[in-house]
């Protein structure tokens, strides 16, 4: 009896013990559990569940260092950047000197865009651990946004100097001096990383990216197979396989492959773009546009797949078919909300597109007539009510209209010279946009075609420029130049477009045609939404500004004449011209502009009268006889500074954009002049 007591006594002890171990340390202890079961979670990138395990401990235990380290690298993973910064701050009060934290912090703090403050972090950590590579790392990436490709390298040598088998440094390097144009060093490392890493998922994928910009194809399959193969579930590598297999021209493969990655997230734009691009190169452009819209409808609006689509309906399908109105309502609805915001530019432009797509649309025709009046472009906004008119509309609104600004106008220049503005030849400024057949998108994949096509849509605008789009990619420089030779352009520009989730560059390289020398160099970087048509806009805005200003003497009547250049090529009443003979004048070799000798010059005009396309003005002859013509060239002169005493009147001649003599220039409109693509790829590398 006494001994069965003991036994329950043993028990019950047992099971008291057991309680008094468990309730008062079950937070410390299950907290624990938690964290456990989220760090194997982050091991297998699973970084969802990790978020959700770490926050169940952190319930328990709110200042559990390692669980709030932790929430905030899973954060940074997803890109939740600020709430990462939350976490990461939170970690950092208790353990304010711990380097990873530092580092953690500097890389949220880019994510963020918050350069300089990032900057200052890693600096710190340096200061206080010059071995810590991590922090090297993170300066490389900030010099990558900078521009400072060279001094990114030597960030990246510094830590591989202090780890010489570091995986992220030697992936890293590669890619960097690939970027370089150090094309040895770069397989070079390329080669160590496989030696030492050639089992890992992320290296065989950089490996074939790698490949993948070298165009060497077959190989990039095989590694990016590979990547697949250790990790079945790595979309980045299998929408990297996509590309591949569009570049090789392999595109039923590449469709199944967009499939699969469709399958994986219906939200992902680029998913549906690769799909769109497969189709397109396999004919079946119905199934294309269609695919096209329900990828626009699942996500985000990604204007590049947008003005894809739109490219094949305007090349396909007839002006007639029902589908063409459907996508340019899309362009009116952005239209109509940039107008209620006040952006007339881009509502225009959006305006334009649509109406390019449905041209018949008169309530869009309407709207887009009341902004070109709004802008004192009255000309124009009249052509379009007559144009509304011949489609029908006898709607008392449109019939006063043309009554009325017909009235209005009869007086302007053009019905004074009977000139309909719409037949005169303004494109005096021939350019040849070319691009590469680059593979180094890794998000829209042949996209320098759509890039270069809504350049061209963008520039058209302006009317003194005849703007020629080659359809097929370059092989290079030297294609480039002998087709622009062929055509007679006067120049050429290599248009290039780097991007990656966040970010766009588009950058437009101008040579003269005649010589092949380099004339200017245009490049805008935008970050956001509507990022694609905002840097388009602002590059060809900042172009046209650039160019040279000139044109024709149509008509004349005695001291009275008429050019082909109004107020959408920014002239003005005051403005004055020189007049020489078309065979006199010439483009400068060393930039932008025009030259002609003093000697040509056969009088000038002083602008009286504007209007959108034309202006009339008052010709002073030069010398005894008047030798002037229709024909013949105005140069726009820049505007006259105030003379000195003793100075003499400024001599006609070397002119560029009608200011000052122009120069090979480069014209950054942007943050940075940086690559978004290589700083994208850097920041992927774990």
């Amino acid at each position: 009896m006494v001994k069965i007591v003991g036994k329950n006594i043993k028990r019950v002890l047992i099971v008291f013990v057991l309680i008094l171990s468990v309730f008062p340390g079950l937070s410390a202890q299950t907290a624990v559990d938690f964290y456990r079961r989220g760090k194997n979670a982050q091991n297998s990138g699973d970084w969802y569940s990790a978020a959700e395990q770490y926050q169940e401990a952190l319930r328990i235990n709110p200042s559990f260092f390692d669980a709030l380290y932790s929430l905030a690298q899973c954060f940074y993973e997803l890109e939740e950047y600020d709430r990462a910064l939350t976490y990461v701050l939170e970690a950092g009060k208790l353990r304010s000197n711990s380097q990873d934290v530092q580092t953690l912090h500097g890389f949220i703090l880019i994510g963020l865009g918050q350069l300089e403050e990032a900057s200052a972090v890693f600096s710190s950590v340096l200061t206080s651990w010059p071995n810590n590579i991590n922090a090297r790392f993170g300066l490389g990436e900030l010099d990558v946004a900078a521009g400072r490709i060279s001094a990114a390298e030597n960030q990246y040598m510094q830590a591989l100097y202090r780890s010489p088998e570091n995986r992220r440094a030697l992936l890293s390097l590669a890619m960097i001096c690939q970027e370089e144009g150090k094309n040895e060093a770069a397989a070079g490392f390329i080669e160590q990383a496989l030696k030492y890493y050639g089992d890992n998922a992320q290296t065989l994928y950089i490996a074939g990216v790698f490949e993948m910009n070298r165009k060497n194809y077959g190989l990039a399959d095989k590694y990016l197979r590979a990547a697949l193969t250790v990790d079945s579930g790595y979309i980045d590598a299998l929408d990297a396989l996509a590309s591949v297999l569009y570049y090789s021209a392999r595109y039923q493969e590449m469709n199944s492959v967009a499939d699969t990655l469709i399958g994986k997230d219906r939200g992902k734009t680029k998913f549906w773009y690769q799909k769109v691009l497969a189709l397109s190169k396999l004919n079946r452009i119905d199934e294309a546009v269609s695919a096209a819209s329900s990828g626009l409808k699942s996500g985000q609006d990604d204007e590049i797949l947008r003005s894809f689509a739109e490219d094949l309906i305007l090349a396909a399908f007839p002006v007639e078919d029902s589908r063409r109105a459907g996508w340019a309502s899309a362009r009116f609805k952005n239209a109509a909300s940039f107008e209620r915001h006040n952006m007339p530019g881009r509502a225009i432009l959006e305006y334009r597109r649509g109406l390019k797509l449905n041209p018949y649309d008169t309530a869009a025709r309407s709207a887009y007539a009341s902004l070109l009046l709004a802008g004192g472009y009255h000309t124009r906004y009249l052509e379009e009510m007559v144009f509304i008119q011949s489609l029908g509309d006898t709607s008392t609104k449109v019939s006063d209209a043309v009554e009325n600004y017909g009235n209005l106008l009869s007086q302007s220049v053009s019905s004074r010279w009977n000139i309909d503005s719409l037949y005169v030849d303004k494109g005096h400024i021939s350019i040849g946009l070319y691009f590469f057949g680059s593979s180094e998108n890794l998000i829209h994949p042949g996209a320098e075609e759509t890039t270069a096509s809504a350049l061209a849509d963008v520039l058209s605008f302006y009317r003194r420029f005849d703007i020629y789009t080659d359809k097929t990619p370059v092989s290079g420089y030297a294609e480039a130049f002998r087709k622009s030779r062929e055509n007679g352009d006067d120049y050429f520009a290599l248009v290039t477009l780097d991007e990656n989730n966040t970010d766009i560059s588009v950058k437009m390289e101008v040579f003269l045609s005649r010589t092949g020398a380099p004339a200017a160099v245009f490049s805008v970087f935008r970050t956001g939404n509507g990022r694609f048509s905002s840097a388009l806009r602002r590059l060809a805005d900042t172009a046209a500004a650039s160019f040279p200003v000139y044109g024709t003497v149509i008509q004349r009547d005695q001291n009275n004449l008429v050019i082909d250049l109004g107020k959408t090529d920014g002239i003005a009443a005051g403005a004055r011209f020189a007049v020489i003979p078309s065979g006199a004048l010439s483009f400068i070799t060393d930039g932008l502009g025009v030259d002609f000798t003093e000697e040509s010059v056969l009088g000038y005009v002083d602008i009286t009268a504007v209007d959108s396309d034309v202006s009339e003005g008052t010709f002073s002859r030069k010398g005894f006889f008047d030798r002037m013509n229709p024909g013949d060239v105005a140069v726009l002169l820049p505007p006259e500074p105030e003379p000195e005493a003793g100075t003499a009147e400024p001599a006609a001649g070397n002119t560029g954009t009608g200011t000052e003599p122009a120069a090979s220039q480069t014209v950054i409109s942007g943050d940075s002049p940086w690559e978004p693509g290589l700083f994208s790829i850097l920041r992927s590398i774990r």
